[in-house]
């Protein structure tokens, strides 16, 4: 990574591990990768959208920081907490979060998903916020719902690592819930209205 990019992303209060890269880390996301490839069909949209994984330094292991913008269209950032029980949890879901922000934008890119400037309530938010934020929201907080439903079952995985799956299920659903679809809809151009379609597809 080059100063520019390290300076362009400490102005927004995001800080990378300095390299080389920690053994650990290193493991973490190994761990990681056995688990995006029990969704297989995610994974592979991961892996068309994302070239390259940077990793950042959060404020302390019970926190987690992502990071993704349009201008690196092929790079991500996610933080590696160094000791914790669902470790590969955490950033599995880091990466989809910010992957399928990047699948998204590339789709805009192509053809346009939203109609006018309008402003929606953003459950994540709790404020007002452009369209465009509240669909990125649902697109990637879905993505991420179907990633852990996609192995939730009791054989996969242990207690500890199946609770916080069901909650982080739970609060997931909770903030989709509050996500106001009738007039999202009506921001939608015919290419926005297909893809909210498919994320109601079971």
């Amino acid at each position: 990574m080059n100063e520019a990019t390290a300076a362009a992303l400490g102005k927004r209060g995001v800080v990378c591990l300095p390299t080389p890269v920690p053994e650990s880390a290193i493991a973490a996301m190994d761990d990681v990768d056995i688990l995006l490839a029990k969704a297989p069909s995610l994974l592979e949209r991961i892996r068309r959208c994302v070239g390259e994984i940077a990793l950042l330094k959060a404020p302390s292991d019970e926190y987690d920081v992502s990071h993704s913008e349009p201008q690196w269209p092929e790079r991500i950032y996610v933080s590696v907490p160094q000791s914790s029980l669902v470790r590969d949890l955490r950033v599995a879901e880091a990466i989809v979060h910010e992957a399928m922000h990047l699948n998204l934008s590339n789709l805009e890119r192509i053809q346009p998903l939203f109609k006018g400037q309008s402003e929606l309530f953003s459950p994540w938010r709790m404020s007002l916020r452009p369209v465009s934020g509240v669909f990125h929201g649902l697109y990637v907080f879905t993505c991420v719902a179907r990633f852990f439903q996609s192995f939730v079952l009791p054989e996969e995985v242990d207690e500890v690592r199946r609770d916080f799956m069901k909650r982080r299920l739970a609060q997931v659903s909770d903030d989709i819930a509050l996500v106001p679809i009738p007039e999202l809809r009506q921001c939608l151009t015919d290419s926005g209205e297909a893809i909210l379609k498919q994320l109601f597809v079971n």
